[in-house]
């Protein structure tokens, strides 16, 4: 309810078509949540676009319950994925019952020490996800060279990080 309030200030002096809000597995499986975020979609100054992004992989039992409640105010599903190779048999079972992923780019390079390794298994996953029409988002893109990584080696077309949110560095004198 903090994170709504809060929301709510940021619509009012923001113009930004889309928002997004992160919330643990407890917050994203009670009922009156999705309501309360429909509620503030409904307001004049809300973001056209919400999105949820989830701290922890949820089971597909759990999206199977809850996704209904959020697709009603077409609100986006996005659950982190810190580690993409170890958990890539719960990923697969969840693609169909999200809108995308948000890749830990830490998490792969910890799984990956050949980019062509890295290059080939991201190919599979953009094909799996284009299945079902899953965005692959990749985050913790720190600096230019996480960018350029992520957009030559990895072929990423989402990214967001500490790079994105302050580019430029800070001048001295």
């Amino acid at each position: 309810r903090t994170q709504l309030a809060f929301m709510q200030e940021a619509a009012l002096m923001n113009t930004k078509e889309r928002m997004s809000i992160y919330l643990n597995a407890e917050e994203f499986a009670q009922p009156d949540i999705p309501e309360l975020l429909g509620q503030f979609l409904n307001q004049a100054d809300a973001p056209s676009l919400l999105w949820v992004n989830l701290r922890q992989l949820p089971s597909a039992e759990t999206l199977k319950q809850v996704r209904p409640r959020y697709e009603k105010y077409d609100i986006r599903i996005i659950p982190d994925v810190l580690h993409l190779q170890q958990d890539a048999d719960q990923v697969a079972e969840i693609l169909p019952l999200v809108d995308g992923l948000n890749i830990s780019l830490n998490g792969l390079r910890e799984a990956f020490s050949d980019n062509a390794e890295a290059e080939a298994a991201m190919v599979a996953w953009y094909q799996r996800c284009r299945e079902f029409e899953v965005d692959v988002i990749f985050n913790q893109i720190e600096n230019s060279v996480d960018a350029d990584y992520v957009r030559n080696v990895l072929k990423g077309r989402y990214v967001q990080g500490y790079a994105f949110d302050q580019p430029e560095l800070p001048r001295l004198g």
